[in-house]
């Protein structure tokens, strides 16, 4: 699958039929930093709902910082950039201590839509 139809399906996870299109061409990385950008800033927003405690909450937050600064360093993604995606799947997830273990258990419960 073409990078650019990846990316374009990874916005429409979040915004659904709100996602820009890309599939049919390159993204440029101004464009694609700009895309992700407003990815993170509702992200960033979605983390300040969930419920759990203060410090688990800073944790997701400033992972989501570190990545979006990130973005703005390098034209192309490195490894870097791959390892800091990791890090916050791993802390939604509940593995928040470095010497390993799950410290909560995510909980998921459907909108009422």
């Amino acid at each position: 699958m073409k990078p650019s139809k990846i990316f374009e399906l990874t916005l429409r996870l979040l915004w659904g039929k709100r996602a820009p299109r890309f599939s049919g061409y390159n993204v440029s990385a101004p464009r694609r930093n700009r895309e992700m950008h407003k990815a993170f800033d509702e992200m960033m927003e979605t983390v300040k709902t969930i419920k759990t405690d203060e410090q688990h909450r800073k944790m997701l937050m400033d992972e989501l910082y570190y990545f979006e600064a990130q973005l703005d360093l390098q034209a192309k993604p490195s490894w870097e950039l791959v390892y800091s995606q990791m890090r916050l799947n791993m802390r939604l997830l509940g593995y928040n201590q470095l010497s390993g273990g799950q410290t909560y258990r995510p909980s998921f419960k459907p909108n009422k839509n």
